[in-house]
């Protein structure tokens, strides 16, 4: 199940949201490590999945990148096993040689949650499940019907909001 939180919240936003949904893993921009170290031993995540916005970026920009910013992140400890690389991650995933099946999963079962403003209290989990996660990139594609494989689509819009991760990543 996939928990997509703003990564903008409070810390204590984050711990709640991470408390609530019991989460495991954790995938986090690397600038955010200084401020949501703590939080994270006081959840129930086992492993952490740290990337840089710098791997998805041509050489002479990562270099440009990693002298203007870079070196001013603070990077969880290489010693501290509960964190990954973004590129260990993928490694370890390489490895992985066992079937991964398709058919058990069931329309009303749990696909995604994601989190409210908290405009009326506390942020809350919205839970959202296969069916209405599909029924949302069904309704896309009769929108968007003119989209042909390898076309390209460019979309500003976060994945951590209900369009966003619907309609563009999912369609």
């Amino acid at each position: 199940i996939a928990d997509m939180i703003h990564p903008l919240s409070a810390p204590n936003e984050i711990k709640h949201s991470l408390i609530e949904s019991e989460a495991k893993v954790l995938i986090l921009y690397d600038a955010n490590y200084e401020k949501y170290k703590d939080i994270i031993k006081e959840t129930n995540v086992q492993k952490t999945v740290t990337l840089s916005v710098s791997e998805s970026m041509p050489i002479r920009t990562q270099i440009g990148y990693q002298i203007l910013k870079g070196f001013k992140i603070k990077k969880a400890p290489k010693e501290d096993k509960s964190y990954l690389s973004w590129k260990e991650f993928i490694s370890f995933g390489k490895l992985y040689h066992k079937n991964i099946t398709n058919g058990n999963f069931r329309a009303r079962d749990l696909a995604i949650i994601l989190h409210s403003g908290g405009t009326t209290g506390s942020p809350k989990g919205i839970m959202i499940s296969n069916y209405n996660f599909n029924a949302l990139a069904i309704q896309g594609k009769l929108v968007v019907n003119k989209v042909k494989p390898k076309d390209r689509i460019m979309t500003i819009l976060p994945i951590f909001h209900g369009f966003g991760l619907g309609v563009v990543t999912h369609c």
